[in-house]
């Protein structure tokens, strides 16, 4: 079954065996049991015996935080605990002299699509490169610009037409069909920043062009395309954290919530309708330790302007 950890006594390689033998494990999940165990004694240089609940929650956090930047699968992550927590049950029942409480049956794993780290937002000066590395092709700045300022996914950026775009007066709205689809609000306002450079990339358009961005046959883009885009852009930029395009979004609804509590309005009902944010996600997003340093909303600071 593979080498044994350094870390592992003898009275634990005793007690190992005796489950695996007893719990009628099939060789296959034996040997995951074999190789994850002493993974995590390895990392934490302990005797399984000797872990503790702050070990364990060292231990998953950083997993965590692994599963955000994709280098392990929430799926594995979440197959580890159950396993370890197998085997604390086993020594909570069979031998209360090590284990008097299992350090594993309290561990929550977060889902890695509301997993928000600090490293992973953004700054200020990143976002000031990383426009400054596409405003060369004005429809992608524009497309950048629309994430950080409005937060609009991937998914409904490359759906969005030019009819799509509502004028009123000197307001300009954009309406989001898949948000319609599921109850959301579907018709946003544009910040006055964004109205003025869509104004300027409609004098640009291509009166034949039915989605708003587009590729050079004027298909519309996909997002393998917008996430080569932006591996291009952050290498021109010489950014070296690999951002993506939800990286963006949350920079943009943790600034205005940000900003937002600095001005003393707690409210934030009307920020989850505009970015069509789940409860859940909204109190993950407002638990982030972030520190905005400009605000890109309204009555913020922070505007984008055309280079």
């Amino acid at each position: 079954m593979g080498e044994k950890s350094e870390f592992w006594s003898e009275r634990f390689i005793q007690i190992f065996n005796e489950f695996l033998c007893t719990s009628n494990i099939a060789s296959t999940s034996a040997n995951r049991y074999w190789s994850y165990v002493k993974i995590i004694c390895d990392q934490l240089c302990k005797d399984f015996l000797d872990i503790d609940q702050k070990d364990v929650t060292r231990y998953f956090d950083k997993l965590q935080q692994k599963v955000y930047t994709n280098e392990i699968s929430l799926h594995t992550v979440c197959c580890r605990r159950s396993l370890f927590n197998k085997l604390a049950e086993y020594l909570v029942l069979y031998y209360p002299d090590y284990y008097t409480d299992n350090p594993f049956a309290n561990i929550f794993i977060k889902d890695s699509k509301a997993y928000v780290k600090a490293t992973s937002i953004p700054s200020l000066e990143e976002l000031n490169r990383f426009l400054y590395a596409c405003k060369r092709n004005f429809m992608h700045f524009l497309l950048y610009s629309m994430v950080l300022r409005m937060g609009i996914k991937s998914t409904e950026l490359i759906n969005l037409k030019k009819e799509h775009v509502i004028r009123d007066g000197d307001c300009c709205f954009i309406y989001i069909e898949s948000r319609e689809k599921y109850g959301s609000l579907s018709i946003i306002p544009m910040p006055s920043d964004i109205i003025r450079l869509y104004n300027e990339f409609e004098g640009l358009e291509n009166p034949n062009r039915e989605y708003l961005f587009t590729n050079s046959r004027n298909e519309k883009l996909s997002i393998t395309t917008i996430s080569r885009l932006t591996k291009k852009y952050l290498n021109m930029a010489a950014i070296d954290n690999h951002y993506t395009l939800k990286d963006f979004r949350n920079r943009a609804v943790l600034d205005v919530i940000e900003s937002r509590d600095k001005k003393g309005l707690t409210y934030n009902e009307d920020v989850a309708t505009y970015f069509s944010l789940k409860d859940k996600r909204m109190n993950i997003l407002k638990d982030a330790h972030y520190l905005a340093i400009n605000n890109p909303v309204e009555d913020s600071d922070l505007k984008i302007i055309a280079m």
